[in-house]
This record gives structure tokens, sequence and C-alpha cells, in this order.
């Protein structure tokens, strides 16, 4: 089936070419149809971006013969569990592992809060702030780390939200409204699938399940140091400074008074 459609002041011909895949956003770098304008057919794939939907007309698309949609598809779970979950407040990770290898992703984001604020010693504060994220246990916070981005194929964890944040050189609230937005937190909206936004989970540590903001971002702007403290504990550490012998002095002489009178003997 053959349509047409005035693009950029031109009438263009198009017709499929190929069955269209719905990727988390709006078609990134698709071929969406082989256009012949002129007579001439162009087979390389267009974005999205450049023409438009608006310039294939959506009304259109939905008469084409042979155009579907599909899901994109989710990525496997690793099913091989890890061996060692080292925690220097000796918390059981297991139970964590075992939700993220079942992919009960919101179940595991919950018990992640909970974890963490037990680890930071804050329960009772229901959240975690930056001086808490600088003090916090190494063990324990590369622990929850691994096991997010093992299970999530790099698509979840702490060290993958601090690397957007150092993309982004954020800094301020502004930023934090951004990072919001690259990670998909809006409205208090949990997606619960490896097709969320890369970074979407774990949500921000706190009580209930965790938080869909950051919070003016003091906290995250402390992860990617922290983690890199913990990776690389040898040189976070100052070398200590030997302190220097104090060198040996040499006693103070005291000369001794001698009389110059000598005695002397009177021969009678």
């Amino acid at each position: 089936m053959v349509g047409t459609h005035w693009f950029y002041g031109e009438l263009v011909t198009w017709e499929p070419a190929m069955t269209l895949t719905c990727c988390s956003k709006l078609l990134p770098k698709l071929l969406l149809a082989r256009l012949l304008p002129g007579g001439r057919s162009v087979t390389s794939p267009t974005t999205i971006g450049r023409i438009g939907l608006a310039a294939i007309g959506v009304s259109a698309i939905g008469l084409v013969s042979g155009l579907t949609w599909l899901p994109k598809p989710a990525l496997a779970i690793p099913q091989t569990p890890l061996d060692t979950l080292p925690s220097s407040r000796l918390i059981d990770y297991e139970p964590l592992q075992q939700l993220l290898r079942q992919g009960k992703w919101e179940e595991a984001n919950e018990m992640t809060s909970n974890l963490m604020l037990q680890a930071a010693d804050q329960l009772d504060q229901g959240y975690l702030v930056a001086r808490d994220i600088r003090l916090f246990p190494c063990q324990d916070l590369l622990t929850v780390d691994k096991l997010w981005r093992y299970y999530s194929n790099d698509r979840f964890g702490f060290s993958v939200q601090a690397g957007i944040w150092m993309r982004m050189r954020g800094k301020d609230y502004e930023d934090s409204k951004r990072f919001e937005g690259r990670v998909g937190w809006h409205n208090n909206i949990v997606n619960a699938d490896l097709r969320a936004q890369r970074g979407h989970l774990p949500l921000r540590p706190a009580s209930n399940g965790g938080a869909t903001d950051a919070w003016g971002g003091g906290w995250i702007a402390e992860m990617p140091k922290r983690l890199s403290v913990c990776l690389n504990p040898t040189k976070a550490q100052p070398q200590k400074v030997q302190p220097s012998k104090p060198k040996p002095t040499k006693p103070k002489s005291t000369k001794l008074r001698t009389s110059s009178r000598s005695d002397s003997t009177n021969l009678t």
C-alpha cells in the first residue's frame, strides 16, 4: 500500500519498508518508510526527529497493512546467584538477592530502602542525607549496588544513578529536578520493569519504600564520591607521616674551675 504526504513543500510518496518497534522513547533512529520524493528511493534510516510523525501522517500509518507495534523486549535476568554478599553491619542480603533474581523489582526496591536505612543506622530518621551517604559503610553500599547492577544488566543501581548525575554535571536544586526526569521519577509512579528508564531503581532511600524525588540532590551528589572512596580505599586514606626522630643533642660540657694557686712546701 502506497501513500502520499506533503513534506516541506514537496509531495512525497512513501510505502511501508519494515515493522515498527516501539521503544522507550519516540522511536529513535528507526526506518519508518521508504521515501520516494520525485521518484528517488531513499533507503537509509531516517531519524524521527528530522521528519516528525506529522510528516508522514499518523492517520495514514494506521491504515498501512503490515505495520505492527511491538513492545521492547525485556532483558533476561541472570539466574546464577552471587556467592559473597559482605556486610560490615552483619546484614543478610540474601532475601534481596532472591527478589532481584525473580524480577520482583518493586518489592526489591522497598527492601533496599529499609536495608539502606538499617545500614546507615537511620531507621528512626527515615531518610538519608548527604552526611549519611558520606559515612555509609562501604561493604554494604557496594553489595547493594552490585546486586542491582548484576540482576538488571547494569540498568539499575546507585552507581548507575551516580554516573547520570556526573554526566549532567549536577550541582544544585535545578539539576536535581533534571535528574528526576532523566531517571523517570514522576508523580510518585514506580515503573517496576527492566524497560524503565536507566537508573530508575532503586528509589532514593527513605521509609515507605523510597521516594521519587532527588530532594535537592545532596545525597546523590555524595554518592559518586562515596563509591569512589569505597572502590579505592588506599587512595582515600591519607598517608601517615612518620614523625621524625629528634636528633641527639650533645650535652653541654661543664668546665670545672680549678684553683690557680699551687700548694708550695717551704723547706727549712
